[in-house]
């Protein structure tokens, strides 16, 4: 967002949606997080899991409930260039164990600003490495940053169930340097626990009423 405190939440509200921000302060060139959900879904922000570090990476973690389908957990994502890719993955890896638990389905997503279409990158493949611990897929496969020398994918969607995700692109934007990463969710109704009952109780009750 690169919104800082001289920013009020009524600059970027949008209309229906809830906002939850996390700015990066006002000595901080660029950052900032925002996510916008609709009024009708019920949010649960997790507070003890969404901060900034003192490298500068910031985290946002919410769980999302809409309607009577599964509920899941989306985490917003930003890493600073010059803040280290391993610091970050410690730090995703910690959250990520506090989640795991809940047996969720889990989308990560944001700017990484870690080339993915680079083989050869020691940055990339310690990322790809922390994908593989925890059974994390990268959905997006297309560039996210084109400049006139370079193409780069920096901007990722991961998620630790592929068929919740439905339909996934990038699309070109006018208004920044990054192109769109986007995602269609198909959410399913959870599965009714089952009912036992009691044979016991049945040939009891067939008895009386004979």
């Amino acid at each position: 967002t690169w919104a800082d405190k001289s920013v009020s939440d009524s600059n970027i509200q949008i209309e229906g949606y809830t906002l939850f921000r996390q700015d990066r302060g006002s000595k901080k060139a660029g950052g900032g997080l925002a996510i916008y959900i609709k009024n009708n879904l019920k949010v649960t922000f997790l507070n003890e899991l969404s901060f900034v570090t003192q490298h500068d990476f910031q985290l946002q973690w919410i769980k999302v409930q809409c309607r009577s389908f599964k509920t899941f957990i989306i985490c917003n994502v930003y890493r600073p260039p010059s803040t280290p890719i391993k610091h970050c993955i410690d730090i995703m890896s910690n959250c990520f164990m506090d989640v795991f638990l809940s047996n969720l389905d889990i989308v990560i997503l944001g700017d990484l600003n870690c080339n993915l279409m680079c083989s050869i990158n020691s940055d990339a493949n310690l990322l790809r490495e922390f994908m593989s611990i925890f059974n994390l897929n990268q959905l997006i496969n297309k560039p996210t940053r084109i400049t006139d020398l370079s193409q780069s994918l920096i901007d990722v969607i991961m998620t630790n169930n592929n068929s919740l995700v439905s339909f996934h692109d990038v699309l070109s934007c006018s208004i920044s340097d990054h192109d769109l990463v986007y995602a269609v969710l198909s959410l399913k109704t959870p599965r009714a626990k089952p009912k036992y009952i009691s044979t016991r109780t049945t040939i009891l009750v067939n008895f009386l009423m004979t």
